[in-house]
């Protein structure tokens, strides 16, 4: 193969011949049957799968639903027909005279991990043989294709991202249960964010739509609201004994439960403690104050200057969940939107981190998903006088100013099979799942039952012992010493953890018309007062909506 050509001979090796394609060719295979057709098999410039005979400057066959690359193989099992493998999607079915491909195997789903596809060919019984890198060498799969799933019910997961841990619960739930298969989807890598959710929520409107839902991808609120999800509140009562007190509120709408969750993390504020002393909570007004005394240049990492308005204003006095009130046109609003055009400026990962060390920034936006082994940079940066104070609250209806990220699912009313919906969200919330979180097999998640949450403190500590301390290592441009979780430091996450509540379960409507309005004030398009008026119109329309 030469660039996009290839060179052949005749059968007395003489003439040579050039033929020049519209693709890449990865492999050259003659199809079975006694006239076999020398097939040149690769793909597009995007690299999609196509075929081409040695006569046709077009593919005879392609397809936008599967690549192709050079550790790929393709097996003709018929004079027109085959199968494409690929290491990390799976087995395709392809058909020229039908001019079709239908993936009918994935790896993936299945439980199997390989690296790369070295070879691939039908033995003598006509079954397929594919010689695999995985991680114990190479190894010789035979006959992986199995069609037992087609036979259970199949119900399909929609989520954003699944993640390692829900992926692997799908695969490990699919292999042990023999009625129900959980078929995942996710946005697509060139779908936009707001494409895939319109989406949904129009499937899920009409009728129909994905059997489980993460509620990241529906307002969970205005859904049942509207009828559209499942009351789950007799499904899962015996599921509430021994979960998260903090959990017991999160999925009630008009106290049906809604929502089922089965993984958490915590989001924080941290500051000094030379600065906040031994305060465990403050409002929005104090954290004001303190900026302005300090005279730091920004407020929080990472946090540019429409988060923070947002994530600073519906905490506040601006807005009362609980009777569905705004106040977002009022002179107090108009102050901390120009309060956060000065104080939330980006940064860079490189450095948000020395700029809180050497004074500029005041607070570390701080992510707790697991219960770590080794001191983070926070403890380091402010001298093991880190306070995990958590955002500003004054509104009553915050609990907590450490918000709890949860990773919750709930039934399509649509669902045909109800039941085996109900079947995986309960083996989520099983003891063998739960404490595979707590031992920290998969990282980003913490338990929601307490006994579990408890055993991850131990399994740290356990953990602890051989890692290397004492390296000097760096975070955000700064240099600390790597140390072991002292009792103390365990001990305020612990806390943490015990006094976050989740966000309110409609507050994401809300917050996308914060950052859609905010956004043409901080780019000098219009006043705040006018930005204030249209927030206060659009946010209190959404409440009168939802009553």
């Amino acid at each position: 193969m030469t660039g996009l050509g290839v060179q052949c001979f005749d059968g007395t090796y003489g003439e040579k011949k050039e033929w020049v394609s519209t693709g890449y060719v990865w492999q050259i295979e003659e199809s079975a049957g006694e006239d076999g057709q020398v097939y040149l098999c690769g793909g597009n410039i995007e690299n999609k799968f196509s075929i081409y005979t040695m006569k046709s400057n077009e593919p005879v066959l392609s397809s936008d639903d599967v690549s192709m690359t050079f550790t790929d193989k393709v097996v003709f099992t018929g004079e027109t027909e085959g199968i494409l493998c690929n290491a990390l999607h799976g087995i395709w079915h392809f058909d020229i005279k039908e001019g079709k491909t239908e993936r009918v195997f994935s790896f993936m789903e299945q439980g199997y991990t390989f690296e790369r596809l070295l070879a691939a060919s039908l033995d003598a019984e006509g079954n397929l043989l594919m010689l695999m890198n995985t991680d114990d060498g190479c190894s010789l799969v035979k006959r992986v294709v199995d069609d037992t799933w087609q036979d259970k019910v199949t119900l399909e997961l929609a989520t954003m991202h699944a993640g390692p841990y829900l992926s692997k619960a799908i695969i490990d739930f699919n292999k042990q249960s023999d009625e129900y298969y959980i078929e995942l989807r996710e946005r697509g890598e060139d779908e936009w964010y707001e494409d895939y959710l319109a989406t949904i929520q129009m499937e899920v409107s009409s009728g129909g739509g994905p059997d489980i839902l993460a509620d990241t991808v529906i307002d969970s609120y205005a859904a049942a609201k509207k009828g559209f999800l499942r009351d789950l509140t007799q499904d899962f009562a015996d599921e509430q004994e021994g979960m998260l007190v903090n959990l017991e509120k999160y999925g009630l709408v008009d106290d049906a439960r809604y929502i089922i969750p089965y993984s958490f993390g915590v989001e924080t504020l941290t500051v000094s403690g030379d600065v906040v002393g031994d305060k465990e909570s403050w409002t929005t007004w104090e954290m004001m104050e303190y900026l302005k005394a300090g005279g730091y240049e920004r407020a929080v990492t990472r946090m540019e200057s429409y988060e923070l308005f947002c994530l600073l204003a519906i905490r506040s006095s601006l807005i009362d969940w609980e009777n569905g009130k705004c106040y977002m046109d009022s002179e107090e609003a108009v102050a901390l939107l120009e309060f956060a055009g000065n104080y939330g400026k980006p940064d860079s990962w490189e450095s948000c981190n020395n700029d809180v060390a050497e004074g500029k920034t005041f607070a570390i936006r701080d992510y707790i998903f697991d219960i770590p082994v080794i001191e983070p940079a926070t403890e380091a940066i402010f001298e093991g006088n880190a306070v995990y104070i958590g955002y500003p609250v004054d509104n009553p209806a915050w609990e907590s100013g450490n918000i709890m990220i949860v990773n919750g699912l709930t039934v399509n009313q649509a669902c045909e099979c109800p039941e085996g919906a109900i079947a995986f969200i309960k083996y989520l919330l099983s003891e063998e799942v739960q404490e595979d979180i707590a031992g920290g097999k998969l990282y980003g998640e913490l338990p929601v039952r307490e006994e579990s949450l408890e055993n991850a403190f131990l399994y740290a500590k356990e953990n602890s012992v051989g890692y290397a301390i004492g390296y000097v290592v760096e975070s955000g441009g700064f240099e600390y010493e790597q140390r072991y979780c002292s009792d103390e430091y365990l001990e305020k996450v612990k806390k943490v953890l015990q006094d976050a509540r989740p966000q309110t379960v409609y507050v994401d409507e809300v917050q996308n018309i914060i950052f859609e309005e905010t956004e043409s004030y901080y780019q000098g398009a219009r006043s705040a007062e006018d930005v204030c008026s249209n927030m206060q119109q659009r946010i209190q329309l959404y409440f009168d909506e939802i009553k």
